[in-house]
């Protein structure tokens, strides 16, 4: 199937608010940009070392994010353990950018 390679981006200490047209916005946060992965070769204890990296212990949910959603909202997906990675990476290959 070849190679699915991801670029983790990490919005972190910020908050979700709805701005005044009721969409859903992410404010206040920080962005964190860490190199390419090949999904492949990647399991959820990769994304806790890079949370830990960042100096985080503890988090309440992981996302991650269709850019071809409409909209945030609809767009972040709940990224739990190695099947959600998994799932991740059959939505990728399923809907990849051509």
């Amino acid at each position: 199937m070849g190679d699915t390679f991801v670029v983790p981006i990490f919005h972190h200490g910020g908050s979700f608010v709805r701005n005044p047209l009721g969409e859903l916005e992410y404010v206040n946060g920080l962005v964190e940009r860490f190199e390419e992965m090949d999904l492949d070769f990647v399991n959820f204890g990769d994304m806790v070392k890079l949370f830990e990296d960042l100096r985080y212990t503890k988090y309440k949910t992981v996302y991650w994010l269709d850019k071809n959603a409409p909209e945030l909202e609809t767009g972040l997906n709940e990224l739990e353990g190695d099947a959600g990675i998994r799932d991740m990476l059959d939505y990728l290959r399923t809907n990849r950018e051509l």
